[in-house]
C-alpha cells in the first residue's frame, strides 16, 4: 500500500508569507489585549507628582518583524514610567532607591516643595503581561491556525 501527497502545486514562499502575516495580526491582537489592560491598571491623575493621565495615554505597543521573527513591544517612552513602575526611594521594589538622606525634597515645575521618602511601586505594565499572558497566546496561535 502507497500512501503519498502531491506537492507539486505549493508554493513554499507564499505559504511562509501567509504564516508570517498571520504571526504580525496575532501578536498585534494579543498586544492590543495586553496594552488595553495595562491603561485600565494605570494610575490615573497626580500619583505623588507623577502626571500619570499622559503616562497612560503614552502606552503604546510597536511591533518588530525581522524576517519569520515577530516580536510585540508594549510599553510607554515617558522618562518617568520607570519611576511610577517600579517605585523610588526605600520603597524601590528593586532596591535600587535611595536608602540615605530620607526624607528628601523636591520643587515641581508649578514651583511647589514636596517631601518624600518614595513612592511605591505600581508595575501596571507586569500585572497586565502575567494576567493575559495565556490568552495572548491562544490569540496568537488562533491567528496562526487561520
Amino acid at each position: 500500500m502507497k500512501i503519498g501527497w502531491d506537492v507539486s502545486g505549493l508554493k513554499i514562499e507564499q505559504a511562509a508569507d501567509e504564516l508570517i502575516r498571520r504571526t504580525i495580526a496575532g501578536v498585534s491582537d494579543a498586544c492590543a489585549l495586553i496594552e488595553a489592560d495595562a491603561v485600565e491598571k494605570c494610575p490615573e491623575g497626580d500619583h505623588e507628582g507623577a502626571d500619570t493621565v499622559s503616562l497612560a495615554q503614552s502606552i503604546a505597543t510597536r511591533l518588530d518583524v525581522n524576517g519569520a521573527k515577530v516580536v510585540g513591544i508594549v510599553g510607554t517612552g515617558l522618562d518617568y514610567a520607570v519611576y511610577v513602575h517600579e517605585g523610588t526611594g526605600i520603597r524601590s521594589r528593586t532596591g535600587m532607591g535611595r536608602t540615605h538622606d530620607l526624607p528628601w525634597s523636591y520643587m515641581d515645575d508649578a514651583g511647589q516643595w514636596h517631601t518624600t521618602s518614595g513612592m511605591a511601586a505600581n508595575p501596571f505594565l507586569e500585572r497586565a503581561y502575567d494576567e493575559n499572558l495565556q490568552k495572548a497566546r491562544e490569540i496568537v496561535r488562533e491567528a496562526i491556525r487561520g
